[in-house]
Formats: C-alpha cells, sequence, structure tokens
C-alpha cells in the first residue's frame, strides 16, 4: 500500500492523465474541476486495492474511467433545469 506521501507524489506526477478523463468526459470547466475531484476522492478511497502489479497510471486510469462513466450517468439523469424546461414550454 502506498504512503499518503507517496500518492500525493504519483497524483502530481501523473495528473494529466485524470485532466485526459476530464475533458472526454465533461464539457464544462466547472464540470472538469467536479469530476477531477471525484477521481480523487475514489482514487485516495481505493488506494489500498492498489496491489502494485500494475503501474500506478494504469490503475489511476481505471479509477479515472470508472468514475467518469458514473459521473456521466449520473448526469445524463439529472432532470432538465427550470430555466431550460421554461424555455421548452414557451415554444408550444
Amino acid at each position: 500500500m502506498l504512503s499518503e506521501q507517496e500518492f500525493v507524489r504519483q497524483i502530481r506526477q501523473h495528473q494529466k492523465i485524470i485532466h485526459k478523463v476530464c475533458h472526454l468526459y465533461a464539457d464544462k470547466p466547472e464540470d472538469r474541476e467536479d469530476l477531477f475531484q471525484e477521481i480523487l476522492h475514489n482514487a485516495w478511497k481505493a488506494i489500498n486495492t492498489y496491489r502494485q502489479e500494475a503501474k500506478f497510471t494504469t490503475w489511476l486510469y481505471q479509477i479515472g474511467l470508472n468514475t467518469a462513466i458514473s459521473y456521466f450517468r449520473r448526469e445524463k439523469r439529472r432532470p432538465l433545469s427550470m430555466g431550460l424546461r421554461m424555455h421548452f414550454n414557451s415554444l408550444n
């Protein structure tokens, strides 16, 4: 298992992987920030699952993809905001 210091060092060294996933799955900058934080949170929660059999980057990328897919599905189910609903209703 990685120490907290080693985890932070690895994240700093490989944060571009997380940014890449965020850019693939989130359009708005604020959504990318939220997703980035969620990936970091999930990686920290799952650090005990990292067995060092694969590269840290492979493990991190997989955590990132799984988190992004869940995030994307959750966002798709989110109902339209009131402003959009009112706009669509005024079209009818």
